[in-house]
């Protein structure tokens, strides 16, 4: 790779990260305008339920569409905060932390049997290991033969 592919590179991991952080800080501030908008509400809600227990004021409507609207809005929060926290995984996936690294997937088949490797012959000094003993019962995985 040549120095101005290197630069290149870089350069797109640097816009990668800044595009990044400016989707983490919209979504931020989406959540903050949301959790506003939610206090609001329960602030009025409040209200509301005072009016109709000193005044007697019938506010059951309102406070019912209040209260809806609260939960609308937790909702669209709690789906904001599921959307980030994905985007962040799959940034930790795609750039991990130097030193870190995604967890490996398997290479094999899930139907292929396991890697058998020739036995390791012993250090000089070392008695050899025992001999593998085949399986006296067929195990649940063995099949019949015929």
């Amino acid at each position: 790779m040549g120095f101005m592919d290197k630069v290149k590179s870089a350069a797109q991991d640097v816009a990668s990260q800044a595009q990044k952080a400016t989707s983490q800080a919209q979504s931020k501030l989406e959540q903050s305008q949301l959790r506003k908008k939610a206090d609001d509400v329960a602030r009025n809600l409040g209200y509301a339920v005072v009016r109709q227990r000193t005044q007697g004021v019938d506010a059951a409507a309102d406070i019912d569409a209040m209260v809806d609207d609260i939960v609308g809005i937790e909702t669209q929060i709690a789906e904001q905060e599921e959307v980030a926290r994905q985007a962040a995984e799959q940034a930790s996936y795609q750039n991990p932390p130097p030193g870190q690294y995604p967890p490996a997937q398997p290479t094999s088949a899930p139907d292929s049997p396991p890697t058998q490797y020739p036995p390791v012959a012993p250090m000089p000094g070392q008695a050899s290991p025992p001999a593998a003993q085949p399986p006296s019962q067929p195990g649940p995985h063995d099949r019949p033969q015929g």
